[in-house]
């Protein structure tokens, strides 16, 4: 019987080089999808670093690390909101007639103080267009009386932007429009480069209403939505109803005079 052992050693090597094989081919599968699976966590944590520092640009440090504990839908969220659009009156004049150097200082000392308010009153801004700015009242961070702090912040902004003296003096004037509506909200752009932003109707709308502030000649204008959705605590003048470019419906507009806060007891002031 011992002297038949030898003979196994043949099937025993080659049994054994099959393991070694059949081992190796399960290494290289593990190895695979565990790259794969390394790629996508750190495409994961590189997203999240790249929306914790536009929170960081956008939000208070304690509204960002909110946001960041449950985060939005990075591929794209569907939300009602509270857009605010403002554009700085006569800045194409000012840039014509002042150095490059006091337009951007002027520009910077406006933003600082609109940015401000804005964060103050739980908004979050979404993009710098030249003068002009985009702000989000309910994104990233849900915000239950989004079009009230909408036009709150927008009374004090006008009130900001009056404390800031142009080159040529005077006070700085600004037009604010406001929309409320449903918008797609996260990460947008290509592969290599993107966005944290909002797209939808409502952005749009709410610019075109920045636009007739001018028309009207009122520094503040809410749309009907934004009025009806604050709950009845905006006191507003009619405006009319306007045509609004790229709608086939013209908007109902209203110049937004103050906005009202419910105490304790229920009653209400003037805010």
């Amino acid at each position: 019987m011992l002297a038949e052992l030898p003979s196994l050693r043949p099937w025993l090597a080659l049994n054994h080089a099959a393991y070694l094989l059949l081992a190796g081919l399960l290494a290289s599968i593990v190895a695979r999808v565990g790259r794969g699976a390394a790629r996508r966590v750190v495409a994961r944590v590189l997203e999240q670093e790249r929306l914790r520092g536009v929170l960081d640009l956008y939000l208070s440090p304690e509204a960002a690390e909110r946001v960041l504990a449950s985060p939005p839908t990075l591929a794209g969220e569907r939300r009602e909101v509270t857009v605010l659009f403002a554009d700085i009156r006569g800045c194409t004049r000012l840039s014509s007639s002042a150095p490059p150097e006091q337009v951007v200082a002027l520009l910077n000392a406006y933003f600082s103080r609109v940015c401000e308010v804005i964060e103050r009153h739980g908004g979050m801004v979404n993009k710098f267009m030249g003068d002009g700015l985009l702000a989000v009242f309910g994104a990233p961070e849900t915000l239950p009386d989004h079009a009230t702090c909408a036009a709150r912040a927008g009374l004090e902004m006008v009130r900001a932007a009056g404390q800031v003296v142009p080159p040529d003096g005077g006070a700085l004037r600004i037009g604010v429009g406001i929309h409320t509506g449903p918008l797609v909200l996260g990460s947008i752009g290509a592969a290599r480069r993107r966005d944290y932003t909002v797209i939808g109707d409502t952005v749009n709308v709410a610019s075109r209403i920045e636009g007739l502030t001018k028309e009207v000649g009122a520094p503040v204008l809410v749309s009907e939505a934004a009025r009806a959705a604050a709950g009845g605590l905006l006191q507003t003048q009619d405006a009319g109803t306007l045509p609004v470019k790229g709608r086939d419906e013209p908007v109902r507009l209203h110049r937004l005079l103050a906005v009202e806060a419910r105490s304790s007891g229920g009653a209400t002031r003037v805010a």
